[in-house]
């Protein structure tokens, strides 16, 4: 196949990618969500929602009744089918827009011939099993339909048929779209679903009126909003897929599979064979370097700025190419390091891949994306080309290879991995850039410190005008290139986005203090076990069977297959000679509650349940049945008017159709004209058990649990949420600061999201800051001054950094980029003036006077000395229009996460984080463990050494890690799961135990961390998004031992799980540890003491600390300098006996000088000086002698003395 092939074929797979972009369209609608309810069941209405563009009903037309699958289809396209008034005429019009020529093998259609909506309405699942049986029933109606059984092949591969294994229970309205890490929020109502819906079929409407000028880019761009707010399924267990995730995935995959098939001789029989030869595979391909060590030379915010868009055209560009102008594969991954895409089932040395790769060097060369962009400017700038890779081997997708290598079914040359691992993989090992070898030519001058390959002032070509830029940029020490870009992105920062800023010393606290705060999640981790409670519910118990009849029919034999059945759903079990085995959640009758009719000759309009307690036969022909509640004498109460048990004995009640008496208090009695009718009625209430290898009739038995078998967990790794685990964090991440580029053509978007995310609502009032206007005139030396470039006033021994906006002969408007509390303070402002962005404003305008004279700075380039450019007198100062937020997010990817924010609130910043982890990601807490770091840093600082701190404050592993839990689970009273579609009990705990809605525990760790123990406390929701359905899908944490007494605990890869609400003092759980730690750098040699090994800093042992413990810091403060704590007087006095004592005794190497020193740390604080002589009191004083003790007390005073520059309560009041 050729580079002609594909373009020849190019329009129809971009249509058939719009086709399986949308093939989950029919779930996008409030019908869908009243079919999941039963809501159109009541009504009598039925929804196919597979079938939403009319596709099947026109070709079927004249030949339905011979067609097995659509005569079993009750209603279907009948009165009572609702689907076709779903979408509008103008849709189904657009999606009955023929492909075009298809490849071979996928020109086997020819009338009709593939529509797009074929790719929706022919994907197979319920109730037309399109593709399950030989031949495919879709061969009833098309001789062949090849490319829509892939589309069902890669639908399979992208749901991962999670259904079919996780436990699920039906949501109610309102409902709730969940994240695979457990916390959920409000799905649309069902006027927003209809609103969303009529959204997305405007966007159909006109994306695919015109399929020659169709854009696949474009498309998505405008669903994937809509489409992420809709989950795939309304059930809990399977809410936390969005209809984005499972038609991106499935897209992805039925693209690069229609090239994975090109020329061959495929068969409906291979595409049901999942495990033969001739069935699909996909490669994997990806584009990138290190991020974090390119974006790590930025010498400024402005050069971190032009990288970060650098790196973004480039794979901007690539993807426009691979998925658009070249459509083979879709990127389905992206961080700071590399993208990776589904691609075909190519070689390395096939033809195809040359072929790609010859087109895509030749693209990338040209340097333009479908926006206009260049995305050549890396290997231009920096002299660098991102590394390309393909994947050795080709994988299936789906994760059922993996389960079928476990059970060890595949044949000996079966080797075909699950190609979701391989993502998994390829995201933990980012690989590194090649260098461009004609961007590192013969350099004669110094080096450009920004791109590090050009000549300072080199670049440029021999003219005027660049004579003149050399003689600047050699001023500044910059290259021509260089200096360009970081001119550009100034300009446009303030012509777009003066609301946000790119200027360190705006960032800046009062205290000239800035902070890099950095994160990293270990998604890697979670990937590996995203495991649940299987779809029989959670596992298996041993029951003994009560048979209230006579005549037993089940085999006494040991093994014997059984089935239970339950309201008309049968269970597999089996008999094991003495007690049956079967799945949990069984109660002892085959219902817990019966419905009334009547009362006492009257009809009872609402139909009440009653919970029922316990049911006997005490006569041949005489049922006895215990209430549990007081529901009848409420309907008694409202029908007859009677009050009490006494009133109403012996008065009726119909049940199941037959009348029986009230006996007594909660109590009702039947008897039957024979021992035959009394067993007809017991049947309602006992389970039937019938051996499954024979037809003999069934018996009927009580059940009462006596002990768990421990059953396997049901392991969900399915692409769709593969992918939704890494948008999840993503999306966290950007909520706490989003960065610029994911709002690039949309500033106002960008000023909203900024104004509510994290970062900024830590600030307070700090939060939005204001700038100064100032007009100069008399400038000594115009020529010297350079609008939108950074340059500093000096006014009475102050320096205040500008950037002029405009320059007009001898005159100039500037405004400032310092943070005005800061050159307040430097006027002798008090802090209370320089803490109030308005105050602190007006104090510095009262010292920038009209007529003053100042001296303009400029300092020349990095690592340079300051220039004096000459005077200026100053004209007026006023306040510049608007305010601005002093945060600079930097990323906020997948993994990592960075941003600079002032000094003063980062530790609050990362109690906001961890408060935030913990609410919608607590529940997986032990499986997806958080990083977190702060570097605080003087504002003048280099920033590739803020940076490269920040990254080795990432580069921490700690392995997993075992605690012990110190106690049984404190749970809240709650004795049952209400199903709150009939507040009905929906499944009974075994053993009886109380479902709480949160649980909290400590645990010990001892893991050699530092030279003691460590005690942690974890409160954890036991309770979904609604508050009141108990969560039995995501809080498990993995033991070291399987206990064989807890009801909810599953089995996953020879690895016991418990609920948490299961966990008693003695166990032990193995979990990924999350990690706090800080650095403050007085000088830029600092960074290279950040250094770790097997998870602990080397020379601190103690850090980092767990980030359960990071609110512990902030209690040891608010001990030390709260109201009733020490002066700072007498914290310096008493830090310094203590360190003088460590460093002499070094108690951390010495047992017996630990003795001593912990009777030190105890006499010091003893004698600390506290008020009163009053020492803290309860557990305070404890946790204080022990942090001493430990050298934690040493941290707490550089973070909030010295680096935070806290002032203790008791100095305030003297």
């Amino acid at each position: 196949m050729t580079v002609e092939d594909v373009l020849k074929y190019r329009q129809a797979v971009l249509l058939a990618s719009a086709g399986a972009l949308l093939h989950n369209l029919g779930k996008v609608s409030s019908r869908f969500v009243e079919m999941q309810l039963g809501i159109l069941r009541e009504r009598g209405e039925k929804y196919y929602f597979q079938n939403i563009a009319g596709l099947l009903l026109e070709d079927a037309t004249g030949q339905a009744s011979s067609i097995s699958f659509i005569s079993e289809a009750k209603n279907f396209g009948g009165s009572s089918d609702v689907t076709s008034l779903v979408l509008a005429q103008r849709t189904k019009k657009a999606l009955r827009l023929p492909l075009g020529g298809l490849p071979k093998p996928f020109d086997d259609r020819l009338s009709p011939v593939y529509r797009i909506g074929d790719l929706i309405e022919y994907l197979g699942l319920n109730p037309f099993q399109l593709y399950k049986g030989r031949p495919c029933p879709i061969q009833q109606l098309f001789p062949s339909s090849l490319l829509t059984h892939l589309m069902y092949r890669c639908h399979h591969g992208a749901s991962g048929g999670e259904k079919d294994k996780i436990y699920r229970l039906q949501q109610v309205l309102p409902l709730y779209l969940a994240t695979p890490l457990g916390f959920e929020r409000p799905a649309p109502d069902l006027k927003e679903y209809d609103w969303i819906k009529d959204e997305v079929e405007k966007i159909i409407q006109e994306h695919l009126s015109e399929p020659g000028k169709f854009s696949l880019l474009k498309f998505m761009k405008a669903l994937k909003p809509l489409l992420c707010r809709i989950p795939a399924d309304t059930q809990r267990g399977v809410n936390d897929v969005t209809v984005w995730d499972i038609g991106h995935s499935g897209m992805a995959f039925l693209k690069a599979g229609i090239w994975s098939c090109v020329g061959k001789n495929l068969t409906h029989d291979d595409l049901a064979d999942w495990q033969g030869q001739g069935h699909p595979r996909w490669r994997l391909w990806r584009v990138g370097l290190n991020g974090l060590d390119f974006l790590a030379g930025a010498v400024s915010v402005a050069d971190l700025r032009v990288r970060q868009q650098a790196l973004r055209e480039f794979f901007d560009t690539v993807r426009s190419f691979v998925e658009e102008e070249y459509p083979v594969a879709t990127e389905v991954y992206r961080d700071e390091n590399q993208a990776i895409y589904i691609f075909p089932d190519w070689k390395k040395d096939s033809s195809e891949y040359l072929s790609f790769q010859k087109k895509l060097e030749d693209n990338v060369s040209a340097g333009t994306n479908s926006s206009g962009k260049t995305g050549a400017s890396l290997s231009n700038l920096y002299g660098l080309r991102p590394a390309i890779a393909l994947s050795e081997e080709n994988y299936h997708n789906h994760p059922e290879c993996e389960e079928w290598k476990k059970q060890k079914q595949q044949p000996p040359n079966f080797k075909v991995s699950y190609i979701g691992d391989k993502v998994r993989r390829w995201i933990e090992e980012p690989s590194a850039a090649e260098l461009v070898a004609e961007g590192y030519r013969e350099v004669k001058d110094d080096l450009c410190p920004y791109c590090g390959i050009r000549s300072v002032a080199g670049g440029g070509e021999n003219t005027e005008r660049n004579r003149y830029e050399e003689k600047k940029a050699r001023e500044r020490k910059i290259c021509l290139p260089c200096m360009r870009t970081r001119h550009r992105v100034t300009e446009e920062w303030w012509g777009r986005t003066p609301f946000s800023t790119i200027w360190i010393d705006e960032v800046a606290d009062s205290n000239g203090r800035v902070a890099l705060v950095v994160g990293r999640f270990g998604i890697g981790k979670i990937l590996r076990e995203l495991v649940y409670p299987g779809e029989v519910y959670l596992r298996k118990w041993k029951y003994k069977v009560y048979f209230p009849f006579s005549s037993r029919t089940t085999s006494s034999e040991a093994n014997t297959q059984l089935k239970i059945k339950i309201g008309g759903k049968a269970y597999d079990c089996e008999w094991d000679g003495a007690y049956l085995v079967a799945p949990a959640g069984l109660g002892r009758y085959k219902q817990s509650e019966i419905k009334v009719t009547r009362f006492d000759k009257q009809d009872i309009p609402w139909k009440p349940q009653i919970a029922i307690s316990k049911v006997k036969k005490t006569e041949k022909n005489t049922l006895v049945v215990s209430l549990a509640d007081d529901t009848l004498l409420t309907i008694a109460k409202v029908t007859t008017g009677d009050d009490s048990w006494s009133a109403i004995a012996g008065k009726s009640a119909v049940v199941f159709g037959k009348t029986w008496q009230i006996t007594g208090e909660r109590t009702i009695t039947f008897v039957g004209g024979s021992a035959n009718e009394a067993d007809s009625v017991l049947k309602n209430f006992l389970h039937e058990l019938r051996p499954s290898e024979s037809g003999g009739s069934p018996c009927y038995a009580e059940l009462e649990p006596v002990s768990p078998v421990l059953d396997a967990a049901a392991s969900s790794a399915s692409f769709a949420r593969f992918r939704r685990v890494w948008e999840t964090t993503a999306r966290f991440w950007q909520e706490i600061a989003p960065p610029k580029d994911r709002f690039e053509n949309h500033p106002g978007e960008w000023q909203k999201e900024l104004a509510g995310c994290t970062a900024v609502a830590v600030l307070g009032n700090g939060g939005k800051r204001r700038r100064l206007e100032i007009q100069l005139q008399k400038l000594e030396k115009p020529d010297e001054i350079v609008s939108f470039h950074a340059y500093e006033l000096e006014v009475a021994g102050t320096s205040i950094g500008i950037v002029p906006i405009s320059v007009q002969g001898d005159r100039a408007a500037c405004i400032t980029i310092e943070n005005l509390g800061y050159i307040a303070g430097r006027f002798n402002a008090p802090q209370k003036v320089c803490a109030d962005p308005c105050a602190a404003a007006a104090w510095v305008m009262n010292r920038l006077r009209q007529g003053v004279k100042v001296q303009i700075k400029e300092t020349p380039g990095y690592g340079s000395g300051k220039r004096n450019l000459g005077s200026a007198v100053i004209a007026e100062v006023e306040l510049a229009d608007g305010e601005y937020f002093p945060v600079i997010p930097i990323l906020a990817e997948p993994r990592v996460f960075a941003a600079l924010v002032p000094g003063e609130s980062a530790f609050e910043l990362v109690r906001r984080i961890k408060e935030r982890y913990e609410q919608e990601m607590g529940k997986v807490r032990w499986r997806l463990p958080l990083t977190l770091g702060v570097v605080f840093f003087p504002k003048h600082t280099p920033l590739r050494t803020v940076l490269d701190a920040g990254w080795r404050l990432l580069s921490v592993e700690v392995g997993e890690e075992e605690a012990e839990v110190t106690e049984d689970v404190d749970a809240p009273p709650a004795s049952y799961l209400m199903d709150p579609r009939s507040n009905n009990k929906l499944i009974e705990h075994p053993q009886k135990k109380p479902w709480p809605r949160k649980v909290s525990f400590s645990v010990k760790v001892n893991a050699g961390r530092d030279a003691g123990e460590r005690e942690l406390r974890w409160c954890i929701d036991t309770t979904a998004g609604d508050g009141r359905t108990f969560d039995i899908w995501y809080p498990w944490v993995k033991v070291k031992n399987k206990p064989s007494d807890r009801a909810l605990m599953m089995e996953h890869n020879n690895e016991a799980y418990l609920h948490v609400m299961e966990l008693k003092a003695g166990d032990t759980i193995r979990f990924h540890p999350s990690t706090f730690d800080f650095v403050f750098l007085d000088h830029p040699g600092r960074r290279f003491e950040i250094a770790y090994r097997e998870g602990k800093r080397l020379g601190l042992p103690r850090r980092p600390y767990y980030l359960e413990e990071v609110d512990e810091l902030a209690e040891l403060w608010k001990i030390v300098g709260g109201e009733e704590g020490l002066t700072s007087t007498q914290i310096h006095s008493l830090w310094q006996v203590l360190l003088a004592r460590w460093q002499e005794w070094q108690p951390d190497k010495d047992t017996k000088a630990q003795e001593v020193w912990e009777r030190f740390c105890e006499d010091a604080l003893r004698n600390a000086g506290w008020p009163q002589g009053k020492l803290p009191g309860g557990d305070r004083w404890d946790k204080l002698v022990k942090a001493a003790k430990t050298g934690v007390l040493f941290d707490v005073f550089e973070l909030f003395l010295t680096i935070l520059k806290r002032s203790p309560r008791r100095d305030k009041k003297r």
